[in-house]
């Protein structure tokens, strides 16, 4: 009697310690994903960022040589130039929006309605 008791109580051991052992790679699994999901967001926002400031110095840029031109009523190369670099900076965020999704972004289902707000005319 003794020794199925011995037996019952090395099986009942046996199955709490591969239990604990499971759970254990489960957390480890886990924090792994939350890891990599982590990384994964510090790069998107670092080129959001990046994709941002690029985006507020061509619009800056373009205030600038814009007023210059109203103050000394005269058009030249340079309003040209930053008008195109503002497109340009604005077309690479739009771009950067739709690689991410709409939805992703804006937490919406209606990417049509978002990006209708999004996009240039």
């Amino acid at each position: 009697m003794m020794d199925i008791l011995q037996y019952l109580i090395l099986a009942e051991n046996a199955v709490i310690i591969a239990l604990i052992s499971v759970f254990g790679a489960m957390m480890i699994q886990r924090q792994k994903r939350i890891q990599t999901d982590a990384e994964a967001r510090a790069k998107r926002r670092s080129r959001e960022n990046l994709l941002s400031m690029r985006f507020m110095s061509a619009n800056t840029n373009l205030s600038v040589v814009t007023a210059l031109a109203v103050q000394n009523r005269e058009v030249n190369g340079q309003l040209d130039s930053a008008l195109a670099a503002a497109k340009e900076a604005q077309k690479a965020y739009c771009d950067y929006i739709d690689e991410l999704g709409v939805d992703t972004v804006a937490g919406v289902q209606d990417k049509k309605k978002i990006g209708d707000n999004i996009h240039p005319a």
